[in-house]
């Protein structure tokens, strides 16, 4: 993961603003009820601002880091700001810029983000090996299968892969929905219905053939 540094754009953050994550909750309260029934939860991504202050030597070069810097983030981008906490961002808008000086320019631009930690990386050497997850909800994470020799199959997290061959890595990315071999896709050799995620908190991670495997546990703790 690239983490975006505004000073190789020639700009300096003046001001940002983190708004909360909006979250949508479906119930149902029965008649003459005290007790609501929480039907359905829905997390959608908070809004982000920065406001930047871009300079160079001369107005061309001002305007060209601005051209540079909307390049970099107009699609998906990952930043961090001085809260310590790290952004995933998708673009939604840039200001026109403001003239302050013949070399200096003020740029405000906005995105839709989740907020993370920075990735924690663990090693599963056990059959069953508790972990504790940071952050405060549910992380998608990517598991690195590493067999020591040809196998037949093994199962990670509930997860079962087949026809593996020795020190060739599977990856399973619940982050960007792949699954991997070489490079290759390895979805078919899967029992594969949904991707892996995390809970917060202590959790017990299974692994079917921990003498034979190494893997490899990464995430990005994730905060409301």
């Amino acid at each position: 993961m690239d983490i975006l540094n505004f000073t190789d754009y020639g700009a300096r953050l003046v001001e940002y603003a983190v708004q909360s994550d909006h979250i949508a909750n479906t119930y149902y309260l029965g008649k003459n009820a005290s007790t609501p029934l929480l039907l359905e939860s829905e997390r959608s991504m908070r809004s982000l601002s920065v406001n930047l202050e871009f300079r160079g030597k001369d107005r061309q070069e001002t305007t060209q880091r601005i051209s540079n810097f909307t390049a970099a983030v107009a699609g998906k981008c990952e930043i961090k700001l001085p809260d310590a906490y790290y952004y995933t961002c998708i673009f939604q808008s840039a200001s026109e810029p403001t003239v302050t000086l013949p070399t200096m320019m003020d740029v405000a631009f906005t995105f839709s983000a989740i907020r993370h930690g920075a990735e924690v990386t663990t090693t599963l050497t056990q059959a069953s090996q508790g972990v504790n997850v940071q952050g405060n909800t549910e992380a998608e994470c990517v598991l690195t299968i590493t067999p020591a020799a040809d196998l037949d199959s093994v199962t990670v997290m509930g997860i079962t892969v087949y026809n593996l061959a020795a020190n060739i890595p599977v990856i399973i990315d619940g982050r960007n929905k792949l699954v991997t071999e070489g490079g290759g896709n390895k979805f078919a050799d899967t029992n594969l219905i949904s991707f892996p995620r995390l809970k917060p908190g202590p959790c017990t991670i299974a692994i079917s053939d921990p003498s034979n495997v190494t893997v490899q546990l990464s995430y990005f703790p994730i905060y409301i």
